[in-house]
């Protein structure tokens, strides 16, 4: 945990670029044991103390979601005003200080085949839908099929073409009556 003066006057030296919830600065922010820790605490729901402030779990929440929202100057000054005293609050703003001063790094970081080989979520959003688009059309094929077979197997037992077609559009179910598999 880095050391804290609660009495220090703080800066949020926010880059608009690299804000808190940028992937690299988020990933690069939770590699700290400490704050990787709290936050995997809130999301379980215990009662975590930290430093003497004792915190529940919708306090925790509510820190990390409110730096992690902040996307402008305005919104990094009113997180500071209200969390200046807050250890966590502290911790999360020299952290971020801390990233920001090696932009380099971050700029490498972030141009690095991890970070532009992924799938964007629009991307992810696209994959999926074309994967159940598939998934329908492999579904609606198969049951084709499988409506085919039962019209050529009731064809075989007797039944006229258009009577076979409404017992299969109304009921597959008079089928396992008949005995048809």
């Amino acid at each position: 945990m880095l050391p804290i003066e609660n009495d220090t006057p703080l800066d949020f030296h926010f880059d608009h670029h690299f804000c808190p919830s940028h992937d690299v600065v988020f990933s690069l922010t939770f590699t700290n044991k400490s704050l990787f820790s709290r936050l995997c605490s809130a999301v379980y729901d215990k009662q975590i103390v930290i430093a003497g402030e004792p915190l529940s779990q919708a306090a925790i929440l509510y820190v990390f979601s409110r730096f992690l929202a902040v996307s402008g100057t305005d919104e990094a000054e009113a997180f500071l005003a209200d969390f200046q005293s807050n250890e966590l609050g502290r911790e999360l703003v020299l952290m971020y200080n801390k990233l920001i001063a090696s932009y380099q790094e971050l700029e490498e970081i972030e141009n690095s085949p991890y970070y532009t080989q992924r799938l964007t979520e629009a991307q992810l959003d696209k994959a999926r839908a074309e994967a159940e688009a598939k998934g329908e059309a492999k579904g609606e094929a198969k049951g084709k099929a499988i409506g085919a077979k039962m019209l050529v197997d009731l064809i075989k037992k007797g039944f006229d073409p258009d009577t076979a077609l409404k017992m299969i559009e109304e009921d597959a179910s008079v089928l396992r009556f008949e005995g048809i598999k």
